[in-house]
């Protein structure tokens, strides 16, 4: 072996105990070094963590979990973000921390495509980026962490496709068409329907903004319009955040039988429908684990200039893992009941 090759394979070797030893810090879940430190008394560190915007209530258990490891850590944390999501007001959050000089960045991306040169902002001053919920593929992003979104369309297409007994007409509800994470599921979803040769998508519906009361107002409208849809899937939680009361049309049809539905994101209200009977499951992503883990990938990061600098060149996926939640639970998912009990955990803790 030549020299040069041996200096190679010595210097990858040095890299992958960096990663080794990344995963070893995130899964301990431990605050201190070896020497018996927090990270933040041997290293000044303040890390930013934004999400799409403040007002989705799904973020509120990524604000917990980034706030914990935080502690834990012994580090600053800033959690800011645009109150409604809007990508250019995003945009221009980062970098305002870019210029602030943070230690690192953990973003959820409503537009790859406006969020990428801003990323590579950072990576010009050598301020670590991961991104979470949302991807910027391209970026130079270190590692995406989050929920694997094509996954999370392909569960909710076979729910959905077996308590329709793989028959039957299905609409997709999607809150606007564009964003990177909810094409993906949406993705999902078609390729698992085309294992159901009797399962026809008939259409993808959408609204004109990310709000609550659109996308209860729009799906319980095309419920009530097309009595031939007897199959609802939706690539967010948002039409299940209202009360039970808000959808009479949905409820209605699944009370008698004429109508099957299943979602993402199993925020309390959500959790109402499944106990009565009207979702018949929801997918739930790990956003308290997002904030969590992100912060500690973070820290990995920002201590470790030649693992940053070699996973931007060999960026890494890495998932936070997804729940299944049903009324009784069983089986791989999660009854309501306990997970009713998980947020009330995260919201004390935010």
């Amino acid at each position: 072996m030549s020299k040069k090759l041996m200096a190679r394979v010595g210097f990858i070797g040095v890299l992958l105990l960096l990663v080794c030893s990344m995963f070893l810090f995130m899964g301990s879940g431990k605050e201190e070094s070896a020497s018996g430190e927090k990270i933040g008394e041997k290293f000044d560190i303040e890390f930013a963590v934004v999400p799409k915007s403040l007002d989705n209530p799904v973020f509120f258990a990524t604000k917990a979990g980034a706030e914990v490891a935080a502690e834990e850590l012994g580090i600053k944390l800033i959690y800011t973000g645009p109150v409604a999501d809007e990508s250019s007001e995003a945009a221009r959050i980062v970098e305002d921390l870019i210029n602030r000089g943070v230690d690192g960045i953990a973003v959820s991306v409503s537009n790859a495509e406006s969020m990428t040169p801003i990323i590579k902002q950072a990576y010009d001053k050598n301020i670590p980026v991961i991104t979470w919920d949302s991807d910027a593929p391209t970026s130079k992003r270190s590692i995406y962490y989050g929920s694997p979104n094509f996954e999370i369309g392909q569960l909710v297409a076979e729910h959905l496709a077996k308590a329709l007994g793989g028959k039957g007409k299905v609409a997709i509800f999607q809150v606007l068409i564009g964003h990177p994470n909810l094409d993906e599921r949406y993705e999902g979803m078609v390729a698992t329907f085309k294992k159901y040769p009797n399962i026809q998508i008939v259409q993808r519906f959408t609204t004109t903004a990310i709000e609550i009361v659109l996308a209860v107002d729009a799906v319980e409208s095309y419920i009530a319009a097309h009595p031939e849809v007897n199959g609802l899937a939706t690539t967010t939680g948002f039409p299940w955040w209202g009360n039970l009361g808000s959808m009479p049309s949905v409820v209605d049809r699944v009370k008698k039988g004429t109508l099957k539905c299943v979602g993402v994101d199993p925020l309390p209200a959500a959790l109402d429908y499944v106990e009565a009977g009207v979702l018949t499951a929801c997918i739930g992503q790990r956003f308290y684990e997002m904030g969590y883990g992100g912060v500690r990938l973070l820290a990995s990061l920002a201590v470790s200039g030649p693992l940053n600098k070699y996973l931007i060149d060999h960026p890494l996926i890495m998932s936070s893992g997804l729940d299944v939640v049903t009324k009784s639970g069983g089986g791989n998912t999660i009854s309501s009941a306990n997970y009713k009990k998980m947020w009330a955990e995260w919201e004390a803790k935010k």
